[in-house]
């Protein structure tokens, strides 16, 4: 079938992109005869359509088995293109059918329509949309009118899909394309009327008024044209289009770099606030737009950062609030953003008046925010700028208007606004409760989401916790969040967690810690952890203590068993020292605990629990390094009253060791003495055992410790043979290489 130098060295090409992939689906009845070499070449063009890692390599086996008229072949390509689950695959076979226009015909191109319209109603992503319209465009407009006409009606289908058909009807090189187009203006669906003037618009035709009558003139003025005529300014369109973009494209370079140019030179004045407020004056009120967006960006940069603001918002403000009624989206879109950081300005009658007036839902939605930031400031008891209640009054209005909404953003903003301008106070009780009462008809609106129903909860909360009307919003919303703890989402119980505690935290408190100790929102155990720490009892340390080893939790878990144990006697801290030894708590956690028994057995004079808790300190800080401090606990410890002769020498060997560790030699020493005056020492002693380890270990520091020991000085403390034994011992247990008097660390 297929033959010429170039089909062969495709086929050699595609053998290596392709070798040992998988087969292609397997055809429902095998043949058995012996493969030909026809089908081979199928066998590899089908395997590097399929598995292809190459783009060029995908695009080539799709043209090659386009161009075959065996049903065979054919049935390959209808395969692909049903196949959602390859879409490398079906864009390569898009590319190839949209490619062929004008070169070749396609055999029964008619058998395309079908999958090509079920491709293009799948599609979400603008580039494989564009080419499954392009692709549409080697059949007569006769062909694929109902299919794509039918798409856009059916309601049944995602908007996605049925858009997506909008852009293949402007495609279509067709007087009556354009007719369909203008027909689509009376569509009952808003956002297919948009689309279809959006595509009137990209061709150039012109306004075709309001009402049924302008717009059924002009379509019978269009198809007085004629199809000829209409092609041959279809192609001159489609080539003033690329001259607009790259004008377009030129005059979007020139600009960005009038900006950077802008950008350098602001940057070279410095910190110099006097000459960047001029500099930005003049760019504020620009007469370009992209001027004017670039002061702009600049002065919320400002005001994001840490430099005084005052001369900013009196010598720039003025030229912002008239910047929200500009011509331009972007411009006031951005304006209105800044102001919402500036609600020291008195805006609110600008603001108020551009949002009547607003169009785009967009800037509307920051107008009403900055509004809603502006109104707040003012009515705050402390703020000087003053406006009249009726601002306020519209303000919540609108406010209610977002709030009942459908759209889940626009409630948000809503309930965020009434939030705000319900922490002051001003309104009457009967004014309030529309207020507070419009959360909950929107909150228990059918159909809402999870994420609306948590922000609502946490307005509510807000509402309980730092508003004048606090008492007002507990009563009402009380029952909501109690609720609101069995659901299973994470955000309404969090929620409805901050709005109990803020209404009433001991309460809350208790009611927590029975059922939501363990509860799976890692933000609920923070938060109860949290409560521990201010108001825990002995009761609570058993939960708390399980939680010291969890990563997630042991900072807070810690410190709120800490204040316990801060506020608790000595009895209960006594029990739980084993308690926490066996949790194997951190050794820097641990000394922090000990710290605070001793200072309380040491007010209620327990000595027991003080001598425990001060041997358990000493080797815990031996442990961590803290030498210094865990010299003097065992001192302390070696003069108390409380300890037998086995307890005192085995202190003494553990100050001993860590003399020697610090090559304290005379310290060490030192310390021998004392204890050879109450009694002989031998080998088997704790301090004798020490001794003849470090003298075994330490070659460098031995032969200094025996001459050290040889010179203690017993007078009148009677004989010490054992001592004599235990010193000759030392010198035969030194290593024999040590030969020189080295006085390394002596103190």
């Amino acid at each position: 079938m297929y033959c010429g130098t170039m089909r062969y060295s495709l086929f050699f090409i595609l053998i290596i992109g392709v070798f040992d992939l998988p087969s292609f689906y397997a055809a429902a009845d095998q043949p058995t005869a012996e493969p030909t070499a026809a089908d081979e070449q199928l066998e590899i063009n089908k395997n590097a359509l399929l598995f292809g890692t190459d783009d060029q390599i995908r695009l080539k086996a799709a043209t090659l088995i386009l161009e075959s008229d065996d049903p065979t072949v054919r049935a390959v390509i209808l395969q692909v293109l049903r196949n959602n689950e390859n879409q490398q695959a079906r864009l390569a076979v898009c590319q190839a059918i949209a490619a062929s226009r004008g070169k070749r015909t396609i055999p029964n191109n008619e058998e395309f329509i079908g999958p090509l319209m079920s491709f293009l109603i799948e599609q979400r992503d603008p580039a494989s949309v564009r080419l499954g319209t392009e692709a549409l465009l080697i059949f007569k407009y006769e062909q694929v009118e109902q299919p794509i006409l039918a798409t856009i009606a059916d309601k049944a289908l995602p908007i996605e899909a049925r858009l997506n058909a909008v852009q293949a009807l402007r495609l279509q090189p067709d007087i009556r394309a354009i007719v369909r187009l203008i027909e689509l203006l009376d569509d009952s669906d808003e956002q297919i009327i948009s689309a279809a003037g959006e595509a009137l618009k990209s061709l150039a035709i012109p306004a075709v008024g309001t009402d049924k009558a302008t717009r059924r003139q002009m379509i019978e003025e269009i198809q007085r044209i004629g199809k000829e005529e209409f092609l041959h300014y279809w192609r001159m369109r489609q080539e003033y289009e690329r001259q607009i973009e790259q004008l377009k494209s030129e005059r979007d370079s020139w600009m960005q770099k009038y900006v950077a140019a802008l950008d350098q030179l602001y940057a070279k004045l410095g910190m110099d606030g006097a000459a960047r407020i001029e500099f930005l004056s003049q760019y504020l009120l620009g007469a370009r737009p992209e001027e004017r967006l670039w002061a702009v960006s600049k002065v919320s940069l400002w005001l994001h950062g840490t430099e005084p603001k005052s001369n900013v918002r009196t010598a720039l403000g003025p030229s912002l609030i008239k910047l929200i009624s500009d011509e331009n989206k972007q411009v006031r879109l951005s304006a209105a953003r800044v102001l919402a950081l500036m609600p020291e300005l008195d805006s609110s009658q600008t603001l108020l008046a551009q949002l009547k007036v607003e169009t785009d839902d967009e800037v509307r939605g920051e107008l009403f925010a900055a509004l809603g930031q502006v109104c707040r400031y003012a009515f705050s008891p402390q703020s000087p700028v003053k406006l009249d209640a009726s601002i306020r009054k519209q303000t919540l209005d609108i406010a209610v208007e977002y709030l009942l909404s459908d759209v889940p953003a626009k409630a948000q903003r809503g309930a965020e606004v009434i939030r705000n301008l319900l922490e002051n106070d001003g309104l009457s009780e009967q004014e309030l409760f529309v207020y507070l009462e419009a959360l909950v008809a929107r909150y228990t609106r059918n159909g809402i989401t999870n994420v609306l129903r948590s922000e609502l909860l946490n307005s509510m909360a807000v509402l309980c916790g730092q508003s004048v009307y606090s008492s007002h919003a507990a009563k009402l919303y009380r029952q909501y969040f109690v609720a609101a703890l069995a659901d299973e989402d994470d955000l309404i119980r969090e929620a409805a967690v901050n709005g109990l505690i803020n209404i009433n935290k001991s309460e809350a408190y208790r009611r927590l810690r029975t059922d939501f100790v363990n509860d799976k929102s890692i933000n609920i155990r923070r938060r109860l952890v949290s409560l521990a720490e201010e108001m825990g009892t002995a009761d609570d340390l058993g939960w708390l203590s399980e939680k010291i080893n969890s990563a997630a939790e042991e900072a807070g878990a810690w410190k709120a068993m800490l204040r316990i144990f801060e506020n608790g006697d000595s009895k209960l801290l006594g029990k739980w020292i084993e308690q926490l030894e066996f949790r194997k708590i951190a050794p820097v956690r641990m000394i922090a605990f000990l710290e605070i028994v001793e200072r309380k057995a040491q007010a209620e004079n327990n000595t027991d629990l003080l001598n425990a808790a001060r041997y358990k300190l000493a080797a815990l800080l031996a442990q961590t390094q803290q030498r210094d401090r865990a010299k003097e606990y065992y001192g302390d410890l070696i003069k108390s009253d409380n300890q037998n002769v086995f307890q005192r020498d085995q202190l003494r060997a553990e100050l001993l060791q860590l003399y020697l560790n610090d090559g304290q030699i005379k310290l060490a020493g030192s310390l021998i003495t004392n204890r050879l005056l109450e009694d002989d020492v031998d080998d088997a002693c704790p301090i004798g055992q020490v001794l003849i380890s470090f003298v075994q270990t330490s070659p460098l520091q031995a032969e200094v410790l025996i001459d050290e020991l040889q010179h203690i000085k017993l007078d009148g403390a009677g004989p010490k043979p054992l001592w004599k034994q235990l010193l000759q011992h030392l010198k035969e247990v030194q290593p024999p290489d040590v030969n020189s008097p080295l006085l390394l660390g002596t103190t």
